[in-house]
């Protein structure tokens, strides 16, 4: 009898206890959150991605130098070949795949840098005449494939060598003129391309 009773008895607490520890865990609001810890060191930032202008080719002021002048006395025309552009092995299928070169004259109004001009070509004042066109052959053995600057006037050596006729190309791949809206409206001034593009004069 005294072991039956000491069984209920010990049935009764254990019954008790998991009963309390049920109504416990399943009631009462939860406990607060704990204070986050403080920040990590911040890495070192990672190497810069490639600029949106990288491909664009902007060449430095250059003289004028004629490749070849007519017989004239004093030569009447001369042409000036750009042979190598850097970053176009083929010019013919870069233009024609939307690239686009712009090529600019600055030139003194005032001679000797007193007041200097840029300008886009073509270019004309008065009997001087200065454009731009692309020469492409099947006989590289008599001609030369490139751009060509191309001059007309009553005396094309005053161009030559003379830091008051300088010229400079800028060269965009297709997918950044087609982004920039130059294939559509080309800006005459050249401080508008530098600001279109984001280069560095």
């Amino acid at each position: 009898m005294k072991t039956t009773l000491l069984n209920i008895s010990k049935m009764s607490l254990l019954l008790f206890l998991g009963l309390g520890t049920i109504l416990i865990s399943c009631s009462g609001e939860d406990g607060k959150d704990g204070i986050d810890g403080e920040m990590g060191i911040q890495g070192e930032q990672g190497p810069a991605g490639q600029d949106g202008n990288a491909n664009v080719i902007v060449s430095d002021w250059m003289h004028i130098s004629w490749s070849i002048v007519n017989s004239d006395v004093p030569p009447t025309s001369g042409r000036m070949y750009f042979q190598e552009i850097p970053g176009i092995d083929n010019i013919e299928d870069f233009v024609e795949t939307g690239g686009v070169i712009l090529v600019y004259l600055k030139h003194g109004i005032i001679p000797n840098g007193g007041l200097v001009h840029i300008s886009l070509l073509p270019y004309q004042d008065g009997s001087d005449h200065l454009y731009t066109y692309i020469s492409t052959t099947t006989a590289p053995q008599i001609y030369i494939t490139g751009l060509v600057l191309r001059a007309e006037s009553n005396d094309v050596t005053h161009f030559e060598n003379n830091d008051d006729f300088m010229v400079k190309y800028v060269v965009v791949p297709a997918n950044i003129a087609q982004n920039s809206g130059i294939t559509s409206q080309t800006p005459k001034d050249f401080d508008e391309v530098v600001t279109l593009l984001g280069v560095n004069q």
